[in-house]
């Protein structure tokens, strides 16, 4: 190409055509790496995303067992509630029918006494 160090031969147009075409390749090239990229990124961005959308379905599915668990056990502790208030209820019943019992008790014991007392 060159003829002497200070002279340029010029470039044939087929050499021209051939700069300006590695140009090009060059260009698509990188234009086809940045685009293996970032399909390469969509790709594994979808994957979690599908990854992310099972496992909130399953959290989902467990937030409605544990809903349907609290809404159980909440009965169940309204029921022993109110089992815990009538036992409450009944003892103290149970009291006082023992201690009526017991002053029934004493004023027939009173009236036995007092009747012995005047018979005497």
């Amino acid at each position: 190409m060159y003829t002497s160090e200070s002279e340029y031969e010029p470039l044939s147009e087929l050499e021209l055509l051939c700069y300006g075409l590695r140009f090009i390749v060059s260009v698509v090239v990188q234009a086809l790496r940045k685009y293996k990229d970032a399909s390469a990124q969509l790709t594994k961005q979808a994957m979690t995303i599908s990854d992310q959308s099972i496992q909130i379905s399953r959290l989902e599915s467990l937030n409605r067992v544990l809903k349907e668990s609290v809404t159980e056990l909440t009965r169940k502790l309204d029921a022993e509630k109110r089992n815990t208030l009538q036992i409450t209820d009944l003892e103290t019943k149970g009291e006082l029918d023992s201690l009526e019992q017991l002053r029934l008790e004493v004023i027939l014991l009173l009236q036995a006494n007092l009747h012995a007392f005047y018979l005497m």
